[in-house]
């Protein structure tokens, strides 16, 4: 009970600035961000499954929101906001966060339709660079909608492509109407936030039983149930907060008691305490999250790791970080996840292949062009494709076997200890990544197989098929044109029937490089 109690008191100090600096992110009172981190933790802890999620308020949802709701009051021509709200007055009457509720309402409705429906595999396409790229882009979005708020500045509101560049525009141009109060406050709030995180958080953590919570990186995890029943406590669209649920798991919490726990004190701040909050300067909540977006611009520093291990990761993560940059948030995931699906496309359409060969005395094959203790056969070309055989590429199948074949013959007759004309005999496909296979790609096969024998004079062997690959070719028929005898487990198994068959290796032509 103790680690319960211990881990409920860190999540709710980290909560009640959080959710009142998101809310205002978000265009409504601050109290709707703690009503926010109050019902949707005592939800998810009696309809969800995870031990340690904690669910709250976040800095992206929060301008997302603040968008929606900055587009319909501005067609509605409302300007009721945080400003608008009293202690004496009625939270509910307010249009934006009447607009609020019902599209957390609706974000249940949606995520309750892709749970019926298995849609969750589209969460498969948010990859980590694309996340890191979107989140990074989104936190330049969300400090510069606080920036003009510490120094006290009403821009006006932008929206659509360009609209980061116009607020800095704007801001400069207003910057000569600065409040300095405002700003002294800001500064002064920032460099205490900026020491706490970094110099006394770590020394005081050691000693303190109650950690101070200041790392705030989060993500989003929604659940629908959780979003429809809050909506009518008018609430945010609420989402998984990844540093409260990794503290959940670090002080070994086992339930979701602890966030009972901080959902109870978020309640007493709410009914005693919530009047005592409601002067405090907006400048303040600014502050909070300046200093809170911190993790996600070092989040710069996944670039050099990228561009060293994946091309396409990093390209993805650019193009993500430039559209959210340039146009919005909303907008920029969207063009980011049609990238990241253009790439797979690429990556299945312009696949890698490679001519494989004998790695030393042993029986494994690999890149001739990537080792160099090796040992090719001739007459016998090892030809791999990195990729299933669909549609999108059976055209490239055919034309690289067809072009490996060629530069092995030319390279063979090129040789100055060849007394005879050398030439292939045998192509063994290595089919162990083609995990599937079209109908046009089985007749690309069976195309490449007739075309290798009548231009060539050359047999294709198959080694190592996969389960689908040998239905499909059953399916497809292409047994007719390749016997089963031709399919072997290994590629060694294919060589030795080639050595067996035709004996290649008697005629002592076995050439190193």
């Amino acid at each position: 009970m103790h680690t319960i109690r211990k881990t409920g008191i860190t999540i709710a100090i980290l909560n009640i600035p959080q959710a009142m600096a998101y809310a205002s992110l978000a265009g409504v009172p601050a109290v709707v961000g703690l009503y926010t981190s109050f019902l949707p933790p005592l939800l998810y802890a009696i309809f969800g499954t995870s031990k340690h999620v904690s669910l709250g308020m976040f800095a992206v949802i929060a301008l997302m929101v603040g968008n929606v709701e900055q587009k319909h009051g501005a067609s509605l021509n409302w300007h009721q906001n945080s400003s608008a709200f009293t202690p004496d007055n009625n939270v509910n009457d307010l249009q934006s966060v009447q607009l609020v509720a019902c599209l957390t309402f609706a974000v249940g409705i949606v995520l309750a339709i892709m749970a019926l429906c298995q849609f969750h595999i589209i969460s498969v396409y948010l990859t980590d660079p694309l996340i890191g790229g979107f989140t990074t882009a989104a936190a330049f979005h969300v400090l510069w909608s606080q920036i003009p708020k510490m120094f006290a500045l009403k821009l006006a509101t932008r929206n659509g492509l360009f609209k980061l560049f116009y607020i800095i525009y704007d801001f400069f141009g207003q910057i000569k109407n600065t409040n300095l109060p405002d700003l002294t406050l800001t500064i002064v709030c920032l460099i205490f936030l900026y020491v706490g995180k970094i110099y006394i958080n770590p020394l005081v953590a050691k000693k303190c039983p109650v950690p101070i919570p200041f790392d705030l990186i989060v993500e989003v995890r929604a659940l629908a149930m959780c979003q429809m029943i809050a909506s009518f406590l008018f609430c945010m669209p609420a989402s998984g907060g990844l540093s409260r649920s990794t503290l959940n798991a670090q002080l070994g919490t086992k339930s979701q008691i602890s966030s009972i726990v901080a959902a109870s004190l978020m309640l007493t701040v709410i009914l005693w305490f919530g009047p005592l909050l409601y002067d405090l300067p907006t400048s303040v909540l600014s502050a909070i999250v300046a200093i809170a977006l911190r993790p996600m611009f070092r989040q710069f520093l996944q670039l050099q790791q990228l561009w060293k291990t994946s091309i396409y990761d990093f390209l993805i993560w650019i193009v993500t970080f430039m559209v959210t940059i340039v146009w919005d948030v909303s907008e920029g995931l969207i063009c980011a996840i049609g990238f990241a699906l253009l790439t797979v496309i690429i990556r299945v359409q312009y696949p890698q292949t490679a001519q494989q060969a004998k790695i030393g005395d042993t029986d494994v094959y690999r890149d001739y062009h990537r080792y160099v203790s090796q040992s090719i056969i001739p007459h016998v070309l090892i030809y791999r494709f990195n990729a299933p055989l669909l549609f999108l590429n059976c055209d490239l199948f055919i034309s690289r076997g067809i072009e490996l074949v060629e530069k092995t013959n030319a390279e063979l007759n090129g040789l100055k200890d060849s007394k005879k004309e050398l030439h292939t005999k045998f192509l063994i496909l290595e089919s162990a990544a083609i995990t599937n296979l079209d109908n046009m790609g089985a007749e690309a096969l069976k195309k490449f197989v007739v075309g290798l024998k009548k231009t060539f004079n050359v047999q294709l062997l198959v080694a190592s098929p996969t389960a689908q690959f040998q239905q499909m070719c059953y399916a497809c028929e292409i047994y007719a044109v390749i016997p089963k005898s031709m399919f072997f487990p290994t590629i060694h198994d294919a060589i030795l029937y080639t050595s067996e068959e035709h004996a290649i290796e008697k005629d002592g032509e076995v050439i190193h490089i």
